[in-house]
């Protein structure tokens, strides 16, 4: 009975940390992300398999479009910067801005500004 109840709370404890993985618009992205609250302040968390071509300025976005609507031309309309992306691989971890109200986006966006390229992201919900 005690195995079973460490079980079952470690399956919770998975489901209630789900991860969330990347769509592909233009590159690859390997890896998964996922949101959390932090010392009361918002957090995205790429986890240590993240993995995406280089580029000279990759930077991340919060897009109030769903993520199989975001294109090279719309992609940071409307949107969030959030920050420059730190490394093309590895764990990193972003507090969000404290004017970012999530329920007004739809989808995490990967974006290089200098190619006007967009290489993925993922929904938010």
């Amino acid at each position: 009975m005690k195995t079973f109840l460490i079980s079952l709370l470690l399956f919770v404890g998975v489901i209630a940390h789900a991860e969330n993985t990347f769509t592909k618009i233009n590159y690859n992205i390997k890896g998964t992300w996922r949101l959390e609250e932090q010392d009361g302040k918002q957090v995205l968390i790429l986890d240590e398999s993240f993995k995406t071509k280089n580029a000279p300025d990759l930077k991340l976005f919060l897009s109030p479009l769903p993520i199989e609507e975001v294109t090279n031309e719309n992609a940071t309309t409307d949107s969030a910067f959030v920050a420059e992306l730190k490394k093309n691989k590895g764990a990193q971890t972003y507090t969000l801005p404290e004017t970012i109200t999530l329920s007004e986006y739809k989808s995490l966006v990967i974006h290089c500004k200098k190619f006007t390229k967009v290489w993925g992201g993922a929904n938010l919900d």
